[in-house]
């Protein structure tokens, strides 16, 4: 059965002979393709700079809709805030401040989420900074690939943040409409619910997360090693221990 495409194997023998003669040729000197291999931001499928460009365009056209995990309890709060209006309990919220706390929490997520989309494009923003970059030799290379993880890991940065703190205070205004709202009603069911829908964003990730998480993972596959002792022939009549070191990426 042959072995998989995406499997590479490396071997390297320790020989116990004698060491080769002072006129032996030397080593050939590394080429581009294994000096590569010290530098898994070029090695990895896509590079950083690669995804940025995809994710760039994916961005453009759908903003708002990859933070659903950040504005959707703020969503729920806000229709859970609006019903409540008309079946607050008296006795516990006279005068409806927890249901206008819903309603102004819910709505200032699902607008601030709104407004953020439009003016914050990391991947965008990357990739203008990341194309003026050069990249003849290894080395730029090497920085621009850097460069691109910086934007991703930001984002990523961001996208936890803003799920962290949409929990948090769509949890509390949640729970605090559900402990002033009349028994049975429909308000009741959906504070019940926005309770629930306010910890979805510990859970589920923003597309930022997910991009920073994909990348992070492909750039580990390059180098996932398992050593292996084996004995190899160097010539007809000699053999040598040898450690096996193979790579699945």
């Amino acid at each position: 059965m042959p072995a998989p495409k995406s499997f590479l194997a490396a071997v390297l023998t320790f020989t116990l002979a004698q060491p080769t003669s002072a006129g032996a040729a030397p080593p050939a000197p590394p080429t581009p393709q294994t000096q590569d291999w010290e530098y898994p931001e070029l090695m990895v499928a896509p590079r950083a700079s690669e995804r940025l460009e995809r994710e760039a365009r994916i961005e453009s056209r759908r903003g708002f809709s990859l933070l659903w995990p950040v504005w959707l309890p703020g969503a729920a709060n806000l229709a859970a805030g609006e019903m409540q209006l008309g079946q607050t309990d008296p006795s516990l919220d006279s005068g409806k401040t927890r249901a206008y706390a819903g309603i102004a929490v819910g709505g200032g997520w699902v607008v601030g989420s709104y407004l953020l989309a439009l003016s914050y494009r990391p991947y965008a923003s990357g990739l203008e900074e990341t194309s003026r970059m050069p990249r003849a030799s290894a080395r730029e290379q090497l920085a621009r690939e850097r460069v691109a993880e910086e934007w991703i890991e930001t984002a990523s940065g961001m996208g936890r943040t803003l799920r962290y703190l949409s929990a948090a205070t769509n949890l509390i205004v949640a729970v605090s409409m559900a402990s002033a709202v009349n028994s049975g009603t429909l308000a009741q069911t959906l504070d019940l619910a926005s309770v629930a829908i306010a910890l979805s964003p510990l859970f589920f990730e923003t597309r930022w997360n997910r991009v920073a998480h994909d990348q992070r993972n492909f750039k580990k596959r390059i180098f996932r090693p398992i050593a292996s002792t084996l004995w190899v022939r160097t010539s007809e009549r000699a053999s040598s221990p040898a450690l096996g070191l193979s790579w699945a990426f």
